[in-house]
């Protein structure tokens, strides 16, 4: 595995080494892949035509659609019917959470402190995990029981969860509606051999060793399969990306876990080799294939993307996840020397346009996913021109100077605050970083255990965020917390207050009363990058099938950046029109289909041609 931000250079590496050979780059946002792309022509002379990108959801839509079920299972994955966490028609958070479970079920999950994400994050588990090779179905309770603790949650826990899970397969099924597992599922099922037979054999070894012709007809067989942001994929896709492939030694995962931030997806340390294992058993002995020398796993030490400082804040949080929850952890030394962070807290968002205590129209910010919203409003209402990025937003962006507004105190009102700052006491400690109990004292409070694996699981899920926000920043780094974001006016900025003090304490970071870039205005240039990334969003946001309204944000916003008065770029501003012209069509289209073709739970067209050819 490599630094997702190695991708490009792991492709150009193996298509320059084997040019004959066809080559699958694949990644869940559509932004990274134009960015590899362009990465990868930039640096060839040759051509690339051995080398072919899909966004994830993509591939999978075609190849599903390219499978012929033996059985009659034929099923069809239109958008329409998917579910997704938090959006879309049918949304686990929203329909399902809400709509079905009874008061007894969320008196349960309340009870034991279990959250509708640990929930789903459960479910996929239990529906993705490497098993799934061999049984093309979901695990059963007993084996669910059974999994490690690094799977999270206690037995009393999965034993609520599991129960849960059959209620929302019940839900999904009278729907009509399907998820992503079961996509995969689907296709591991009624792929070619090389998917759905077990134990493994790769179609390469099908087609020279055995002779199988009905190989070649299979369009998505390639030689080599390059993944980025593997830690945002589970085990099923690890097992379907290995069949679409020459071999297991042909698949190249760029990763870092730090920056899961796929909604219920983690990837565990010992992911790759489990379903390697699981792929490789030897099935007539019931013995496991050896599989040391196939799994390579590389980091890099070195990073040329920000400036020593913010590395080191950077790593700090990151010995939290691999102290806590077992995240790797690996070494790495930035070579560029830049300015420690800086921490401001203030009361109100309106002093950051008064112009005494913020002076920075470059900075960009990056916020909880949740503020986004509430936040661009208020920006607007202020007169601040300055761009706002969720952070699964900003995933695959990075900007010269970086302000994080608010994670503190969301992670404050999320009830963590005594877990973070024994995580961040921990930090102090020259204990070794797997070791989770200690009699030492940190500012005069004795260290408690701080394995939250099971205890606190949404602390992971804070910390990677954290985590990846931070490293979006190539050369400033603000960190910003307002009083007013709180939800306990008592208890405001408590634990903001001590996460500065134990950074300025441990010289990752300084106090300051004001900030100032040094610069007043946004250049034409930095207005134009801003509208690029604006309307790359916007095309994510569509292909991933979000809600119009959030589309025609990024769109507007990026119509605005390339206006005369800012960018001043007439033919990006015509294009990025007309894709908020599209979309507009696009909605509309779907619209139609869903009032005059859409019959109960499934799609009647009969004697509707009329209406089609209207």
């Amino acid at each position: 595995m490599l630094s997702a931000v190695r991708t490009w250079l792991l492709i150009k590496k193996v298509a320059a080494e084997r040019p004959d050979k066809k080559i699958l780059v694949v990644t869940r946002l559509s932004r990274l892949i134009k960015m590899i792309k362009t990465k990868v022509e930039e640096t060839r002379k040759e051509g690339l035509e051995n080398v072919i990108y899909y966004q994830y959801d993509e591939l999978m839509q075609l190849l599903s659609r390219q499978i012929t079920p033996q059985d009659g299972d034929y099923r069809s994955f239109g958008q329409f019917e998917q579910v997704k966490f938090d959006s879309g028609s049918l949304s686990f958070e929203g329909n399902f959470m809400q709509d079905c479970l009874n008061d007894r079920e969320r008196k349960n999950m309340k009870k034991l402190s279990i959250e509708p994400l640990s929930l789903w994050g459960s479910i996929i588990t239990i529906k993705s995990h490497s098993s799934v090779v061999e049984t093309k179905a979901p695990l059963t309770l007993e084996a669910y029981l059974r999994l490690a603790s690094s799977f999270g949650l206690t037995r009393e826990q999965r034993i609520i969860c599991y129960s849960l899970f059959e209620i929302y397969e019940k839900w999904r099924m009278k729907h009509k509606a399907w998820d992503e597992m079961d996509r995969t599922i689907y296709c591991l099922k009624h792929g070619p051999p090389s998917l759905s037979e077990y134990p493994y054999v790769s179609w390469v070894d099908r087609s020279n060793k055995y002779g199988e012709a009905t190989v070649e007809d299979f369009p998505f067989f390639v030689e080599e399969v390059c993944v980025d942001e593997y830690q945002d994929f589970t085990e099923s896709d690890t097992a379907l990306f290995a069949g679409l492939s020459g071999g297991v030694t042909n698949l190249y995962f760029s990763a870092d876990a730090a920056q899961s931030v796929e909604l219920g997806i983690k990837l565990r340390k010992t992911q790759v080799n489990e379903v390697m294992y699981r792929m490789l058993t030897d099935g007539t002995r019931g013995k496991v294939k050896r599989v040391k020398d196939v799994v390579d796993i590389i980091s890099l030490g070195t990073n040329h993307r920000t400036t020593k400082p913010n590395l080191d804040v950077a790593t700090a949080f990151r010995k939290i996840l691999a102290r806590s929850f077992q995240v790797a952890n690996p070494k790495e030394e930035a070579l560029i020397n830049g300015d420690l962070p800086e921490m401001l807290s203030i009361k109100f968002l309106d002093e950051l346009a008064l112009g005494k205590r913020f002076r920075g129209a470059n900075v960009v910010f990056v916020v909880p996913d949740e503020l986004v919203g509430t936040l661009r409003s208020r920006f607007n209402l202020l007169r601040l021109s300055n761009d706002v990025f969720g952070v699964r937003e900003a995933k695959g962006l990075e900007f010269d100077s970086v302000a994080l507004l608010g994670f503190l105190s969301t992670f404050e009102n999320s009830g963590c605050v005594e877990e973070w700052q024994n995580v961040l006491r921990w930090l102090s400690s020259d204990k070794k970083i797997t070791v989770t109990t200690s009699k030492e004292k940190i500012g005069g409070k004795f260290l408690m255990d701080c394995d939250y694996t099971l205890t606190c699981p949404k602390l992971s899920d804070q910390c990677m965020l954290l985590y990846t926000a931070i490293t979006r920043a190539r050369n400033k780094l603000y960190f910003i917390e307002i009083d007013e974001l709180s939800s306990s006016s008592k208890r405001a900025g408590v634990l903001s207050d001590f996460v500065y003090r134990r950074l300025e304490e441990l010289k990752l970071a300084k106090y300051v009363a004001e900030i100032d870039t040094g610069k007043v205005e946004i250049t034409p240039a930095e207005h134009k990058a801003s509208g690029v990334a604006y309307v790359v969003q916007a095309v994510g946001l569509s292909r991933e099938d979000k809600p119009l309204s959030a589309i025609k944000v990024k769109l507007n916003e990026a119509i605005a950046k390339f206006a005369p008065e800012r960018a001043n770029d007439s033919e990006l501003l015509e294009k990025a029109k007309k894709h908020l012209m599209c979309v507009k069509e696009r909605a509309e289209l779907f619209g139609y289909v869903r009032r005059e073709l859409k019959g109960g739970a499934g799609y009647e067209l009969r004697n509707k041609f009329g209406k089609v050819m209207e």
